[in-house]
């Protein structure tokens, strides 16, 4: 999978399962918790505006599908980890600050800033629920406390039942797999996206 760098907002990079059936318009499902392909989709429309804002030109439309997949995916995982262990983060750690807006204007003074505020929000919640388990499980604070949130939300995606549209090219470990094509809507393939969204 190519990683698409815009800063702050790809913070969050980083299935096929062999039993199970998706539910039906789910991309992702982890352990019973769906994630439809309309609201990956969408979250592949905000990262072409922060690909497009950011100057790259090499990304093509598969990639940043694939991407806002994996992004959905870590969360949806990191999410159901958390819940299991009866953890609750404050929605104030994760919230959007002034700082957060003003660095997306200062990087990106020609774009809808907006779009890009989603993907900041669900970095900083993957995130801080990552350093929440991190601290629960091994006692660290910090950055040893986020990599030890990272280790167990890995560990807990390798036994989760997890299940994604094979089209995402991602597999339930959230690595990135081969795919022929993802330049459509998954949610809609029978509709080719305008060029202002396919990030070519």
């Amino acid at each position: 999978m190519k990683r698409i760098g815009v800063g702050l907002a790809a913070a969050a990079v980083l299935v096929v399962s062999g039993c199970g059936a998706m539910h039906p318009g789910a991309a992702i499902v982890v352990d019973g918790q769906s994630v439809s392909a309309q609201k990956v989709d969408d979250l592949a429309e905000k990262l072409c505006t922060a690909v497009t804002a950011s100057g790259q030109s090499d990304v093509g439309g598969g990639d940043v599908r694939q991407q806002a997949a994996s992004m959905m995916l870590l969360l949806t995982a990191t999410r159901e980890a958390a819940d299991d262990l009866g953890i609750e983060v404050e929605p104030s750690k994760y919230a959007l600050t002034n700082d957060d807006s003003q660095m997306l204007e200062s990087q990106f003074p020609d774009a809808n800033t907006s779009d890009m505020e989603k993907l900041i929000k669900i970095s900083k919640e993957t995130s801080a629920l990552m350093t929440a388990i991190g601290e629960e499980e091994s006692g660290e604070s910090g950055q040893k406390a986020q990599q030890a949130g990272q280790k167990y939300v890995q560990d807990y995606l390798a036994d989760a039942d997890v299940d994604i549209d094979p089209r995402y090219g991602l597999d339930e470990t959230n690595q990135p797999q081969d795919v022929e094509s993802l330049s459509v809507r998954v949610s809609d393939e029978s509709d080719d996206l305008p060029s202002s969204q396919e990030c070519d």
